[in-house]
């Protein structure tokens, strides 16, 4: 195991596709994300958004609907993030939604 430089901070990107890809499906799993995984102790940032319907490129993406962004200061605080209570419900919910997850682990190179 690679010992991590003390700059290199967890990056935690999430790629959700509903079932359902209407704005109102949307809205309801963007306020879903923020009641349950916003303000975790350790997060630096908490990105969400939905996809940008506006831009067509060959090189984007656009098999998903949501997308979540979560810096934490530690390995520790994300693993203490996964694990947790709000974490747990959050799987629960979104089981419910039939949607597909795609999730990107990664270190901040700065």
């Amino acid at each position: 195991m690679r010992h991590h430089a003390t700059h290199e901070k967890p990056v935690h990107t999430v790629y959700f596709n509903l079932q359902d890809h209407s704005a109102q499906s949307r809205a309801h799993f963007i306020k879903l994300c923020f009641d349950l995984l916003a303000g975790h102790e350790g997060e630096l940032k908490f990105i969400l958004g939905h996809r940008n319907d506006d831009i067509h490129r060959e090189v984007s993406d656009i098999n998903y609907d949501v997308a979540m962004t979560i810096v934490f200061d530690s390995l520790e605080h994300y693993k203490a993030y996964d694990q947790s209570q709000r974490h747990d419900r959050f799987r629960d919910e979104i089981s419910k939604l039939h949607c597909t997850v795609r999730v990107f682990d990664s270190f901040s190179a700065a």
